[in-house]
């Protein structure tokens, strides 16, 4: 029911916006707030008291200090120690911190991120797989072919080979 009823606003706000009617920016301010009060109402959401604020925005800089390590260094060799070691964490915290903060192991966030800059170097380069592979991270092809069928559900060759077929028929 709630979804139904957050989806009804989306819909209406959707609406007013592409129609041009008359008032339509009041309206879909109304809309807007109508959505913010329902999901308020009804969602799951809790005030941090101030004596774990703090705590709670060193948390928030260190996921965003892990985010931008990866994303910079993901071609090359990562481990969850060297990250570690430049957060001065033990190992083990760590990646409790990282599976609890990420919903998953740090070694599965590294290898869907390598994979969907895979994915986009296949739909967007004439580059072969074995230099995806390598430039995305994976040392082995044959690892980084397992990985992709695994988060694609397809090999990486006909991953691309399906999207060019479905773009020239398209035309």
């Amino acid at each position: 029911i709630v979804c139904s009823q957050i989806r009804t606003i989306l819909f209406e706000l959707a609406s007013t916006y592409f129609q041009r009617e008359d008032f339509a920016p009041i309206r879909c301010a109304l809309l807007i707030n109508q959505l913010f009060l329902h999901l308020f109402q009804t969602g799951h959401h809790h005030l941090i008291p101030p004596a774990k604020k703090a705590a709670h925005l060193t948390k928030n800089m260190r996921m965003k200090r892990i985010m931008q390590y990866i994303d910079a260094h993901y071609k090359e060799k990562l481990l969850l120690s060297d990250i570690a070691r430049q957060e001065q964490l033990d190992l083990f915290y760590l990646s409790h911190f990282f599976k609890e903060t990420f919903g998953t192991c740090f070694q599965d966030y590294v290898n869907k991120l390598r994979c969907e800059h895979a994915r986009q170097l296949l739909l967007l380069t004439d580059y072969s797989l074995l230099d995806i592979s390598l430039q995305c991270g994976f040392s082995d092809p044959k690892y980084f072919n397992r990985r992709f069928l695994t988060q694609y559900g397809t090999a990486p060759k006909e991953y691309r080979r399906n999207f060019r077929h479905a773009h020239l028929s398209i035309q």
